[in-house]
């Protein structure tokens, strides 16, 4: 499946990684060494500026004559670097303001130069509509010692009016790299950045990030320690898997088919599956899901896995099976029981169907 990078002009795909490795599928730029945000962004040939124009339209009924009008109060903002559509990224208000990329993402220089963070990949997804710098964290979640968690702040903004300037906690469990959530709830993950003007308040605002991340990582580490703590029966299983991969319509077959592989990564299939930490808990539960949303689940063709896993669909998913994993010890039996043999009478009408 494509990773749905964006490209430049001369077909390059735009990003970088500071890792040493190529990162997503093969494709990438390798820096070695720490780069400031500008580094980073020419580095990955994300260095291009954004405009912002009026929409016109002909207005002569006949058609013979090209007599333009533009549309009150809707702009589009286009790529300066490419032409025609291409260069198109979406269409916003006329209080929309542009801000380049070079700009949105220098307020975190403060962290990075202190080692703080470090710039570990970034990169456009599809013409360039959506941005992000990730930033790798210095210190490590350590789950009974040997099942090991990168900590990243994804730094995204948008240039099509979807989404402004935001910090997004993430996740990475280095035995079979699934990117997980960082707290339960949405709100708990994602912050909204601030623009600022002068030096010291991108200081200040880089500092509030920080503090922000590390307090919320504190909590993740509670979190996913209280995942290796929950022992799991059959039953919850069951339940989990119903709750995280719900049927939808009149045919639950496509559902059921991907519990079935989210079981087998679970029971067994997964990387780190046998792993003490993970073999019959909640965590591994978790994993399971995760693991199935990072590396076999097929998206549409168009759909960006990045965009999926960070703000799409297989975010979605990874939040609902953090919540159902760590609230399986309060959930009573006979509920569960009557959420398994519901879905077991769903999927025998289906099949008895004429």
């Amino acid at each position: 499946m494509s990773a749905n990078l964006s490209k430049n002009k001369d077909g390059k795909v735009e990003m970088f990684s500071g890792s040493g490795v190529v990162p997503w599928h093969g494709e990438g730029t390798i820096i070695q060494g720490r780069a400031n945000a500008a580094e980073a962004l020419t580095l990955a040939g994300l260095n291009w500026k954004v405009g912002k124009e009026p929409i016109f339209f002909n207005n002569n009924k006949t058609g013979s004559i090209f007599d333009p009008c533009s549309i009150p109060e809707k702009y589009i903002t286009r790529r300066l670097d490419k032409t025609g559509q291409d260069s198109i990224l979406g269409v916003v208000g006329e209080q929309y303001t542009i801000v380049d990329n070079v700009d949105c993402f220098k307020f975190f220089d403060s962290v990075v130069d202190k080692n703080e963070a470090i710039y570990e990949s970034a990169g456009a997804l599809g013409k360039g509509e959506r941005v992000w710098i990730l930033a790798k964290l210095p210190d490590q979640i350590k789950l009974n010692g040997s099942d090991i968690i990168d900590k990243y702040l994804l730094l995204a903004t948008s240039h099509d009016g979807t989404m402004n300037l935001t910090a997004k906690l993430t996740a990475v469990r280095v035995v079979c790299q699934n990117t997980l959530r960082a707290a339960i709830a949405e709100k708990g993950e994602t912050i909204r950045i601030r623009h600022t003007a002068t030096a010291q308040e991108r200081v200040d605002e880089a500092a509030k990030i920080m503090g922000l991340a590390n307090e919320k990582f504190d909590q993740t580490k509670k979190l996913y320690g209280a995942l290796v703590g929950i022992k799991f029966t059959t039953q919850m299983l069951d339940y989990f898997l119903i709750s995280c991969i719900p049927s939808h319509g009149e045919n639950p077959t496509r559902a059921a088919n991907i519990r079935s592989d989210i079981r087998e990564l679970i029971e067994g299939v997964g990387l780190g599956a046998d792993l003490p930490t993970a073999k019959g808990t909640a965590w591994g539960l978790y994993n399971g899901v995760t693991e199935y949303v990072s590396h076999v689940k097929g998206y549409k063709e168009g759909t960006s896995m990045l965009d999926a896993l960070w703000f799409g669909s297989g975010a979605n998913t990874s939040g609902r099976a953090l919540e159902v994993a760590y609230s399986l010890p309060n959930v009573k039996e006979d509920v569960m029981a009557k959420v398994i043999r519901d879905e077991a009478e769903k999927m025998t009408k289906w099949e008895n169907r004429e």
